[in-house]
């Protein structure tokens, strides 16, 4: 399925994000139509997806290669650990996410449709 995203997951991680990376380099907003696990798991729980460079080459290509280990391996890790830390020490935030958040289908209609 399309990954649907949550504006207010975003906005814990964005500000993580702004104090790593120049305004201008980062992507907000994002669409996609691409179809993957991360579009599943987002019809029922609320999801992003975050990516950082610091690689080089075609994605799954012969050439990928990293070439920066601060933006490809420290720079994701540090923004989720805060992320996770932010959300322990502010419970409320995690009521926001999950109360805004618009479920698209229940785990049994997902179950229906790939007949599991």
């Amino acid at each position: 399925m399309p990954l649907h995203q949550s504006r207010e997951l975003n906005n814990v991680l964005l500000p993580f994000i702004q104090e790593l990376i120049p305004e201008k380099n980062i992507v907000d907003h994002q669409k996609s139509f691409a179809a993957g696990d991360m579009g599943d798991l987002s019809l029922f729980k609320p999801t992003i997806q975050l990516g950082f460079s610091g690689c080089k080459g075609l994605v799954h290509g012969k050439d990928f290669r990293m070439v920066n280990s601060d933006e490809a391996l420290i720079y994701p890790a540090y923004v989720l650990l805060s992320t996770i830390e932010d959300i322990f020490n502010h419970p409320s935030k995690l009521n926001t996410i999950i109360d805004n958040y618009p479920t698209q289908l229940t785990l049994d209609d997902y179950r229906k449709i790939h007949k599991v």
